[in-house]
């Protein structure tokens, strides 16, 4: 009798242990499913951590703030699930990019100037575009984040542009006229090459010189000879008239 109560039980326990392992396998392949979700989610939030911080670290906007580039830098470094705060983190760091691309402000920052010299200085900055400080252009160097003059600027007609006191001073809802460089700085890099009229005279040498010289020494005799002959011109007009 106790045995046929002892197998009745184990009958039962192993009916439990059926419906056990069956809510187990139920439950692992739920985990499975959610878990290839939150592995989709951790891929393309790494992604696009990894593309914000390689777009930040080339933006002109990460001298003027380099502790949302640090903060990109944090976030690209955590190898677990991103939780709520740091999805939020993402979020503000791309909406912040956004909105910079269509603000253009002043700010105080250092500029590294030709000769070397770093300086404390007031910088003009256009969207994510070009970056101006005293009349001069800036180029960035993503390298140690820093903002570098132009050693040679371009034609004086740009920098009449950024010369303007209302350039420098960038007023709120104030319409000016402004330079865009949407390669952050290799199209002023290559205007600045474009060589000046002097430029051009230096680089003919001597030969130059000589074909100029010879130019100034022809104009002066064609100039001599006009006035030469203009004079007898007039004298010949007034025997005419008193023969």
């Amino acid at each position: 009798k106790e045995l046929s109560n002892k197998r009745k039980e184990l009958k039962t326990l192993n009916q439990t242990v059926r419906k056990t392992e069956q809510s187990i396998d139920d439950a692992k392949h739920q985990l499975a499913e959610r878990s290839h979700a939150l592995k989709d989610l951790f891929s393309v939030w790494k992604q696009a951590v990894k593309d914000g911080q390689s777009n930040m670290e080339a933006s002109i906007i990460s001298h003027e703030s380099p502790a949302k580039l640090e903060t990109f830098r944090m976030l690209a470094t955590k190898t677990a699930l991103p939780d709520s705060d740091d999805l939020r983190a993402l979020f503000e760091l791309l909406q912040y990019d956004i909105q910079q691309n269509r603000q253009s402000h002043t700010y105080q920052g250092e500029v590294i100037t030709v000769d070397g010299q770093r300086k404390q200085t007031v910088i003009q900055r256009i969207g994510t575009f070009t970056t101006t400080s005293e009349g001069n252009f800036l180029v960035h160097n993503p390298a140690n984040n820093t903002l570098n003059t132009l050693p040679i600027q371009p034609n004086s007609k740009y920098q009449r542009v950024v010369e303007q006191a209302e350039y420098q001073a960038l007023s709120p809802n104030t319409p000016l006229t402004a330079v865009i460089d949407p390669s952050n700085g290799l199209i002023l890099e290559q205007l600045a090459l474009i060589p000046s009229l002097e430029d051009r005279f230096h680089q003919g040498g001597y030969i130059g010189y000589a074909i100029v010289t010879l130019g100034l020494l022809g104009l002066l005799l064609s100039l001599f000879r006009w006035l030469t002959i203009s004079y007898s011109q007039r004298a010949i007009k007034k025997q005419m008239r008193s023969p």
